[in-house]
């Protein structure tokens, strides 16, 4: 996962911090992102389980230790200093759930996402969506998307629907259009056309 140039932060420090939500390590221990580590993310999760009760916690846990070695390859290693290995499964497993949950939510209901405290009204919808595409704020892919097929291996209609769903959230939330983006090789961030990044 790529880090900003200390030139780049130099110039404009706050213009690469999430405001709401952190997703991987880089801002992790951020105080003012504690709430939504410790709480939201936690609520999405046992919206997730509830979902589907044959599956439960040990399960996605599982899911995230069988890729740990590829996940945390992702990241520079002095972005997971102090960080043992439960905490950061837990951490990719919250995350991930994150992302999943917020699509899942949106696509079932685009009104309905306005009921999670962190998004009720649109100035937090927009700034949630520019955190997600923040350079050092992503998650691995591969990750994403492995944990968001086996949380919809009931919904044949979902699995391997993951990029689509992004493409239409992101559209919807920044009124960017979907469909000229993906024609394109680089976006106005200067990162991959895929924002979470893939393997």
């Amino acid at each position: 996962m790529f880090e900003v140039s200390k030139i780049l932060r130099d110039a404009q420090p706050t213009a690469y911090e999430p405001k709401i939500v952190s997703l991987g390590p880089y801002h992790y221990h951020k105080p003012h992102l504690r709430a939504m580590n410790q709480q939201h993310k936690w609520s999405l999760l046992s919206k997730l389980l509830e979902q589907d009760r044959s599956k439960d916690l040990k399960y996605y846990l599982k899911v995230i230790k069988d890729n740990e070695t590829r996940a945390r390859n992702a990241y520079p290693t002095q972005s997971m200093i102090g960080m043992c290995e439960n905490q950061f499964v837990t951490m990719m497993l919250l995350d991930c759930v994150f992302v999943i949950e917020m699509l899942w939510l949106w696509k079932k209901s685009p009104e309905g996402i306005k009921n999670l405290a962190f998004m009720s009204d649109q100035r937090s919808q927009i700034i949630v969506a520019r955190d997600m595409l923040l350079l050092e704020n992503q998650l691995p892919f591969f990750l994403i998307e492995t944990l968001f097929d086996c949380a919809f291996t009931g919904h044949p209609g979902v699995r391997g629907k993951l990029k689509s769903w992004l493409g239409e959230f992101f559209s919807g939330f920044l009124d960017i259009d979907y469909e000229a983006g993906m024609d394109s090789e680089c976006d106005s961030t200067g990162g991959d056309k895929n924002q979470i990044q893939e393997e």
